[in-house]
């Protein structure tokens, strides 16, 4: 008799069966995770976006108390570090100069109220 070399189909249809069960619990990990790392990048961005107009704001001789986004490009047109592509909203100072942030892109909004120190960012409704 001649020996076979080969998978039986109960071999193939165990390992299909595993890679299934693999794949439905690693995709929404993997998937939350780059979630995750999108909107941390995002809230990144309105950092370097606050730290620049803090730097405009006690640098400049007019005191601008509000910097309007719209489309991504901030008026007036301060540079800073991030990407703020599609986004548009505002950040104004009080008279205390404390900050409130109301930015949003479409997926993701962030705010900040004067008494708070972190800027919160959600996905949006």
């Amino acid at each position: 008799m001649k020996k076979k070399n080969g998978f039986t189909l109960i071999e193939l249809i165990t390992v299909i069966v595993v890679l299934g069960i693999v794949s439905m619990i690693s995709i929404p990990v993997v998937t939350s995770i780059i979630e995750s790392s999108k909107m941390n990048n995002y809230r990144n961005s309105i950092y370097g976006l606050l730290r620049a107009v803090e730097e405009d704001h006690t640098a400049s001789g007019t005191k601008h108390r509000e910097y309007t986004i719209t489309n991504g490009v901030v008026e007036p047109n301060i540079e800073f570090t991030g990407d703020l592509t599609g986004s548009n909203g505002s950040i104004r100072y009080d008279d205390n100069e404390k900050t409130t942030i109301e930015i949003n892109n479409g997926k993701y909004c962030a705010s900040k109220a004067p008494e708070k120190k972190q800027v919160t960012v959600v996905k949006c409704p």
